[in-house]
């Protein structure tokens, strides 16, 4: 095999992306600032200076309360809420809990804890000393 044969293997071309995807994602200031690149999230165009909804999210919505709790699922459903009304694409789940969980410790220093007492005293994950500003809609089928 040629060495140019080589390099053009899917399994070779395959690498070469992945290192290459990781090296810009390194850099958080590749995609940031005046001189920032564009980004393609799910079919949208993100611009250099647009902060993603979660990160809007906990900047307009979660405030610090000394007796608040909210779990994750409470925040993510009103996290869905806050994006539907701006016309934001949400994340799923999964991805919500991770980002978000790291905004909140950076701007409030709150850790995710696993002990935080749902609506019907389940320990589940949130966050203790926060709260969610916004007015929670009634959802059918929720008790």
């Amino acid at each position: 095999m040629l060495e140019e044969e080589k390099v053009r293997t899917p399994q070779t071309i395959k690498g070469i992306i992945t290192t290459a995807k990781a090296m810009l994602e390194a850099d958080s200031q590749f995609f940031t600032g005046k001189d920032g690149h564009r980004r393609c999230i799910q079919g949208r165009y993100i611009e250099p200076n647009e902060e993603p909804s979660y990160q809007v999210f906990v900047k307009k919505a979660i405030v610090r309360e000394p007796e608040g709790k909210l779990t994750v699922g409470d925040a993510f459903h009103r996290y869905y809420q806050f994006c539907r009304d701006n016309q934001m694409a949400p994340l799923s789940r999964q991805e919500f809990k991770s980002l978000v969980a790291e905004v909140i410790r950076e701007e409030y220093q709150l850790g995710l804890r696993h002990d935080v007492l749902d609506e019907r005293g389940k320990q589940t994950h949130g966050w203790l000393g926060i709260d969610c500003r916004l007015a929670e809609e009634p959802c059918f089928g929720r008790n």
